[in-house]
């Protein structure tokens, strides 16, 4: 009976970490699941592309500003994001002006 305590207690912890495990997966699935569900509600049938290439965090906080904030505030908001959008458009130009002049150099063959 002694012999068997050391084995039964492994099995417990294998069977607990298994068990551990699969709440983890159903929790994060849950939370998907609400996710897509929530962005539905605000913005129908486009909130299945903000779940696949928006950040959560953005249209999270989007949606609690311009819901609480009176429309100075929420225009203010507004015109913050799309030059926060502008600067990062600009970068986005510029690197790929150096990428295209970068090709059309001569001897790229050259290069290691």
């Amino acid at each position: 009976m002694v012999d068997t305590l050391p084995a039964l207690h492994g099995l417990y912890e294998a069977v607990a970490a298994l068990l551990q495990t699969t709440l983890d997966v159903a929790d994060v699935g849950a939370r998907h699941s609400l996710r897509v569900f929530r962005l539905l509600q605000v913005y129908d049938l486009s909130g299945l592309f903000l779940f696949m290439f928006g950040s959560e965090m953005t249209w999270r906080l989007e949606a609690q500003v311009l819901g609480q904030m009176a429309d100075d505030d929420a225009l203010a908001f507004k015109k913050y994001v799309q030059a926060e959008c502008t600067m990062i458009f600009v970068a986005a130009a510029i690197m790929a002006q150096i990428s295209i002049t970068a090709l059309s150099l001569s001897n790229i063959g050259d290069i290691h």
